[in-house]
């Protein structure tokens, strides 16, 4: 009787994997770049995602009148960058 099909062969001097093995250790890799895409697809989604900031309001649901909270894109010192910007008073300085 031959050994079982779940241990490593030796014929000629040379140790052989069964061929479920060889499979197996063959999409390792596949599966590690895979799941590596996977990741950065969700990273850069979530880096490039849309955002809002919502405006204040008062405890019967009415607007702040003055506030402000707005998120916009400039330009800074030479590259583009967003900025949040949110208060109660509009006329009170940024930080």
């Amino acid at each position: 009787m031959g050994p079982p099909a779940n241990k490593q062969f030796e014929g000629a001097g040379v140790n052989r994997m069964p061929r479920k093995s060889r499979l197996r250790s063959s999409k390792r890799p596949m599966l590690i770049v895979v799941s590596a895409l996977i990741v950065a697809s969700a990273v850069v989604l979530a880096l490039t995602a849309r955002t809002h900031t919502p405006p204040f309001r008062h405890p019967d649901g009415r607007l702040v009148e003055g506030s402000i909270a707005e998120e916009r894109r400039v330009t800074l010192g030479g590259w583009d960058q967003y900025v949040l910007i949110r208060g109660r008073d509009r006329t009170a300085p940024i930080l």
